[in-house]
């Protein structure tokens, strides 16, 4: 009897622990953690001190450092499956003065949408005034994707595949960048395959600087004629220029106007511009792309023409 009572026993918390199991499973998922064990992908060891994960088992790579300056560092968020996957090199903005690559309207739908579609992305720091200005700005973008490049390489990811995007400040480094591509080049950079410029705030340096501009401009370019065409998208755009997407918004008229003013030059130049003005804020246009939205949809068309990688994950 005495053993017959130890087994009920034992077979009573046997019962209790599936239930308990099985109710942990269910508060989980409701929760929307993965009930499953966390798989992490297979990288480099030098990298494991930098890989994290959130609740619901997505690998970021945090704080990578391309340089020794603490803002010399970038993010990288990283799908499930990357073999095949494109990858979108996102620039932050804040008149060259502040912001940073953890910026929630930057990041967060963006992440969400697409690196569940199977988009790696990373997102980059850069100096900020007064440690760096506008030309140096640039520099460190390049060599933020540069360095992106070649880790992507050591994770056996695609590292050909890269679409630039940047919103504001970031929007006018990332197309700087895009209109004289060899300077990337001399620094080990692969052709990308496109660039998406967000409400860009300063497209056409020279004449902005020539008309009356709030100072913000002033801390950011000087007051030297030949830095503000070095510094100048529109001045710089050559015919090597990769294919551009110029997003504008409909309530800053200044910013739609040198994004069709740019377009025309990129054109007559025999290259790729397309303008879309939408009804957003300046924050707005930032924060909003990822959303279920006709902008969403017009951003991801563009990106899906640029190759067949982006064109099968969008």
């Amino acid at each position: 009897m005495k053993k017959n009572r130890f087994i009920y026993f034992l077979l009573s918390i046997f019962l209790v622990a599936i239930q308990w199991g099985c109710a942990l499973q269910l508060r989980n998922s409701a929760n929307g953690v993965n009930a499953e064990p966390c798989m992490a992908p297979e990288i480099p060891n030098d990298l494991l001190p930098y890989l994290k994960s959130d609740r619901h088992c997505q690998f970021i790579l945090k704080n990578l450092p391309y340089g020794e300056h603490a803002k010399q560092r970038i993010d990288i968020y990283l799908p499930k499956h990357l073999l095949g996957a494109p990858t979108l090199f996102l620039v932050h903005g804040g008149a060259w003065r502040f912001g940073d690559k953890d910026y929630a309207a930057l990041v967060n739908n963006k992440r969400e949408r697409w690196v569940n579609k199977g988009i790696i992305l990373i997102s980059s720091n850069y100096r900020l005034i007064p440690d760096s200005y506008p030309a140096q700005q640039a520099e460190d973008v390049i060599r933020a994707l540069a360095y992106a490049q070649r880790t992507l390489s050591r994770l056996s990811a695609n590292d050909d595949s890269f679409v630039l995007m940047g919103h504001s400040a970031g929007a006018h480094l990332v197309s700087l960048i895009n209109a004289n591509p060899e300077a990337a080049y001399a620094h080990q950079v692969k052709p990308w395959l496109g660039t998406v410029a967000l409400d860009g705030v300063a497209l056409d340096v020279m004449g902005i600087m020539a008309s009356p501009h709030p100072n913000l401009y002033d801390l950011a370019f000087g007051d030297d004629p030949e830095y503000w065409q070095l510094v100048s998208p529109k001045t710089q755009h050559t015919q090597q220029a990769k294919p551009l997407l110029l997003i504008c918004s409909e309530y800053r008229t200044i910013s739609c106007s040198q994004a069709r003013s740019y377009a025309n030059r990129a054109r007559e130049l025999g290259t790729h511009a397309e303008v879309v003005s939408v009804p957003f804020t300046h924050t707005q246009i930032n924060r909003g792309l990822g959303k279920n939205s006709n902008y969403t949809y017009e951003v991801e068309t563009f990106m899906k023409g640029l190759g067949p990688l982006w064109d099968a994950n969008l």
